[in-house]
């Protein structure tokens, strides 16, 4: 029974080659910005820092190069690797350890054989998820997690401890609202403890201001206590943050609360403080194609604006401004096309948002305005019946009824219906008057 208990507990376990540098955390399905921000991250399990330069990674279980690895690895740290292409050049904002095309495809969404190997090219770590990743959600983008134990489904914590879940072999909600998806061989949460301690003290640093699209940064200090506790963050828009140092982007412009808490110290363990943020106050005014051409950026907002992380694109090329690029209040700079690289130009360039949302665009494709077609009144005249003029024989030794037989009728043929005919008819009036002459020419002609 021991035997066979100890073959399940193996078969539990991912296959993986464990040493001291491991694959703690995949997010195989990007971020909410885009499928293709892939991003993995490495932990070094030893007290001692690792040389990583000539380490690859690889997947097909080692058959295809991924990426070469570069720098070192602290002691008890951790080291991202991140994919970047034409439409993610940033996927975690600020940090960015070594990166590079993930082979061009990047990682698969039905899984991979990812091998790690060190500078002599002997395998140092493999993971085999070539049948299906074993974490992560590409719906909620919640990262692939290794916890100590098993890999687990949790919200992305780059370059932070992973987070802990509930019971084993369950999908467990704690009492902070996370909700991971495990395995086998979980922690479990009823061992945090809650009883308020008054003691500790909480201090957020945090920008008064943000912007949308934008990642910021958000920081607490803790005081009173020697060891430092689980920090979760609340940025009041729906999104959450682990640690002592956080990072977040906001969707939508709006006023939020931010909060950081030390659950396992109680209720009133926490800081919390407003932001403001706003829309971007960035735009292209103004380009010109050609190496000696440009492109101007305009501040319409009231204060410097950092616009480091941001880029600008034409078709599949783009350019990061660097860190610490200021634009003064209603100012503008220009940025030549030899720097950035980006001429000739594609129909357009656009100015990017950190996290690779377009937020403004300079079109040299004039706009084909469509006008609705011109409204016609069509006027159709009927043909007009032929008209019939009578011509009275002026006989006075005709009766009547002999004049109605030599009535000479005339039939005038029809007008064309472009012409408007007007009959000229005798008063009623003027025959009226004329009443009295008729019937005395009648009693003449009978005398």
């Amino acid at each position: 029974m021991r035997y066979l208990f100890l073959s399940v507990l193996i078969l539990l376990i991912p296959s993986a080659v464990f040493g001291q540098i491991i694959i703690n955390e995949v997010a195989w399905m990007g971020t909410s910005a885009s499928s293709n921000c892939e991003w993995l991250e490495l932990y070094n399990t030893d007290t001692k820092s690792v040389d990583l330069n000539d380490w690859n990674l690889y997947e097909d279980g080692g058959g295809t190069l991924i990426i070469k690895l570069t720098g070192s690895i602290s002691a008890n740290g951790y080291y991202l690797v991140e994919r970047l292409t034409p439409t993610c050049p940033d996927p975690v904002p600020g940090f960015n350890d070594t990166t590079g095309s993930f082979g061009g495809s990047g990682l698969s969404n039905d899984g991979e054989y990812l091998a790690l190997k060190n500078a002599e090219g002997t395998l140092a770590y493999s993971l085999d998820a070539s049948n299906k990743w074993l974490a992560g959600d590409s719906v909620t983008k919640n990262t692939m997690q290794w916890n100590g134990s098993i890999w687990i489904t949790a919200p992305a914590t780059p370059r932070i401890k992973n987070i802990g879940v509930g019971s084993s072999g369950t999908s467990t909600t704690t009492s902070e609202g996370i909700t991971a998806s495990v395995g086998s061989m979980a922690q479990t949460a009823s061992t945090v403890d809650t009883r308020i301690k008054p003691a500790i003290v909480l201090r957020m640093r945090a920008p008064a201001s943000a912007r949308v699209h934008v990642p910021e940064y958000f920081s607490v200090d803790v005081e009173n206590v020697s060891n430092i506790p689980d920090i979760i963050w609340s940025f009041g828009d729906g999104g959450v943050g682990y640690g002592t140092h956080a990072w977040h982007t906001f969707e939508r412009k709006g006023i939020y609360v931010i909060v950081a808490r030390a659950p396992g110290f109680g209720p009133l363990a926490l800081s919390k403080q407003t932001l403001i943020v706003t829309d971007p106050t960035l735009n292209i005014s103004a380009a010109q194609d050609g190496q000696d051409g440009f492109i101007t950026l305009a501040n319409s907002g009231r204060w410097d604006l950092d616009v480091g992380g941001y880029g600008l694109a034409s078709g599949a090329r783009i350019f990061i401004l660097p860190a610490g690029t200021f634009i003064l209040p209603g100012g503008e700079v220009d940025f030549s096309n030899r720097l950035t690289n980006l001429s000739p130009f594609v129909d357009s360039v656009e100015v990017r948002a950190p996290d690779g949302s377009v937020i403004g665009y300079f079109s040299f494709v004039p706009e084909i305005i469509s006008l609705p077609a011109p409204s016609t009144t069509t006027i159709t005249y009927a043909p007009t019946p032929p008209v019939q003029m009578i011509h009275s024989v002026k006989n006075a030794n005709v009766d009547i009824a002999s004049k109605a037989k030599i009535v000479k009728i005339l039939e005038i043929p029809p007008i064309a219906s472009s012409t408007v005919v007007i009959e000229r008819k005798k008063n009623l009036l003027t025959r009226f008057l004329n009443l009295p002459r008729v019937f005395i020419n009648m009693i003449i002609g009978k005398k």
